[in-house]
C-alpha cells in the first residue's frame, strides 16, 4: 500500500508539471501527460465528429477511452496501432484519438478533454474520479497482476503470448512478489 501509495503521489505531481508545459511532438500532438497546444476545446457532442481511436483493442487505457465514447453515444472507429512502431518524432504508446484531424494522445489528456463535451453538467467530479481510477485504480491493478505470477500468466495468454513467460517477467520485474 506504501508502494502504491509513493507511486499515486508521484505520478499526481509530475503529471501537474508536465500539463503546463507546451512542446508538442513533431507531428503537432501532444506528448505525455502535456495538454494538447492550441487547447482542443472539445465543449459538446457536436465538437466530436469524424472520431478515431488508436490503439490495441485490449488494452485497459484505449477501453476506458472507448467507454466513455460509447457510453455517451458518440460514434466512433477503432484503429489498431502499435505505438512503438510510429515515427520519429511521433507518440510512442497508445491510445490516441483523432477528431477532426486534430491529434490527442494519452488516455488521461484524452479524457480529461472529452469530458466538458460528454459529461457537461459533471464534468469536475468526473475529472475527480478519473484520476482515481487512473492513478489509484489503475495502478493497483498493474501491480497485483505484476506480484502475481498466476494473474501475469492469465494476461499473458489473454494477449497472445505464451503463458511460460510469466516466470521469466515475475524474475526481472522490479515490483516483486510475497517475501521480495
Amino acid at each position: 500500500l506504501k508502494k502504491l501509495t509513493l507511486l499515486y503521489i508521484s505520478h499526481i505531481t509530475t503529471r501537474k508539471k508536465m500539463a503546463s508545459s507546451s512542446v508538442m511532438l513533431e507531428d503537432g500532438s501532444n506528448p505525455e501527460g502535456t495538454d494538447p497546444d492550441p487547447p482542443v476545446n472539445w465543449s459538446s457532442k457536436d465538437d466530436l465528429t469524424d472520431v478515431v481511436v488508436y490503439g490495441h483493442i485490449s488494452s485497459p487505457p484505449m477501453t476506458k477511452v472507448r467507454y466513455h465514447l460509447a457510453f455517451a453515444g458518440v460514434k466512433y472507429e477503432c484503429v489498431e496501432r502499435n505505438g512503438r512502431k510510429q515515427p520519429k518524432g511521433f507518440y510512442k504508446k497508445i491510445p490516441s484519438i483523432k477528431i477532426k484531424n486534430r491529434v490527442v494522445n494519452d488516455s488521461y489528456i484524452i479524457v480529461k478533454n472529452l469530458f466538458p463535451a460528454l459529461y457537461p453538467n459533471e464534468n469536475d467530479v468526473a475529472l475527480e474520479w478519473e484520476e482515481k481510477i487512473t492513478y489509484g485504480l489503475q495502478l493497483a491493478m498493474e501491480i497485483e497482476v505484476m506480484e502475481d505470477p498466476a494473474s501475469q500468466a492469465d494476461l499473458l495468454v489473454l494477449v497472445g503470448m505464451p503463458k511460460f513467460l510469466s516466470t521469466v517477467f515475475g524474475y526481472f520485474l522490479p515490483v516483486g512478489g510475497p517475501n521480495r
